[in-house]
């Protein structure tokens, strides 16, 4: 992307702003940016030119949050273009738990989980994933846009969990509708009785009429990563350092709710609480995800709102 050295960072809302002024700040010689469209969409565009073997038009390091990109993991490394040699000490449990690239090309920031937001109106609320297939709440649920991570990581699950059933769940029985705050303030209302989110948006409710359940079956996992090209330059490294640093793990954690990667940050308390239960089979699971045709696609044409 030109001479100067591109820091492309795609973060949620609550933190995507002081994330941005604050790399800017450190990397006084990069442009630093985020998407210029909705829901995330420059991200797939880059995506799209590293197929093309388009390298210089795609930024120094990219920070993303898409699942789509995680499942191109392998094709990624086998492309060549991306840096494995930066790397950093992880907490024991996100190790343990297969949650690092063996390859070290989707280096972790942080993970967001997704967790099951609902009305207090509702009588014998969900326990888990699967008992949202249950027909008293077909209709009654929404989830963020179609085009959103945690919509294309829930309708993936479901399809891939469940088959012909899942897939006819999130088809039918599921809404798909803005962003978080947008469920949030829907699923408090009683607009409809559950809601899909990050547990980050999922804390709060108005006047105590909503509360949310961490499944059984463990919070559904959005991790945020960054790719860096081989050869990054200094800037490129300060940002990652900035990220991975544990000030900035302390804010992701205390802040906005999501589990730090690097060792001795405490994790949010509702992730501890729920014995650090997430439903993660490990990354070739993961990846088999990405073997169900894709039914929505991002035009990338849509200015932000």
């Amino acid at each position: 992307m030109g001479s100067k050295n591109s820091v492309y960072i795609s973060v949620p809302v609550n933190i995507s702003r002081n994330m941005i002024m604050s790399i800017r700040e450190i990397c006084t010689d990069s442009e630093v940016f985020s998407s210029s469209k909705k829901y995330y969409a420059d991200d797939m565009a880059f995506l799209e030119k590293i197929k093309q073997g388009k390298i210089e038009e795609i930024p120094d390091i990219i920070v993303t949050i898409r699942p789509e990109i995680l499942w191109e993991k392998n094709y990624l490394a086998d492309s060549g273009y991306f840096d494995g040699q930066y790397r950093y000490d992880v907490d024991n449990f996100i190790g343990s738990k297969g949650f690092i690239d063996e390859r070290w090309i989707l280096k972790p920031v942080f993970i967001m989980p997704l967790i099951i937001f609902y009305n207090t109106n509702v009588q014998n609320p969900p326990e888990s994933w699967e008992s949202l297939m249950e027909s008293r709440f077909k209709g009654n649920i929404l989830c963020t846009n179609e085009n959103t991570p945690p919509a294309i990581l829930f309708r993936r699950f479901y399809t891939h969990s469940f088959g012909h059933k899942g897939k006819d769940f999130v088809d039918n029985s599921v809404n798909y509708r803005g962003l978080p705050i947008d469920v949030n303030i829907a699923v408090g209302k009683g607009e409809y009785d559950i809601g899909i989110m990050p547990i980050s948006f999922a804390k709060f409710s108005r006047d105590n009429s909503a509360d949310f359940c961490w499944p059984s079956e463990g919070a559904l996992p959005l991790m945020q990563v960054m790719i860096m090209k081989n050869s990054f330059r200094d800037d490129s490294k300060k940002a990652a350092d900035f990220l991975i640093s544990e000030k900035t793990q302390q804010i992701f954690s205390k802040s906005a709710g999501f589990i730090p990667v690097i060792p001795d940050v405490t994790p949010p308390l509702e992730f501890l609480k729920n014995n650090r239960n997430l439903l993660w089979r490990g990354w070739d699971s993961f990846v088999d995800m990405a073997h169900i045709r894709h039914e929505v696609h991002l035009t990338g044409g849509e200015d932000h709102e």
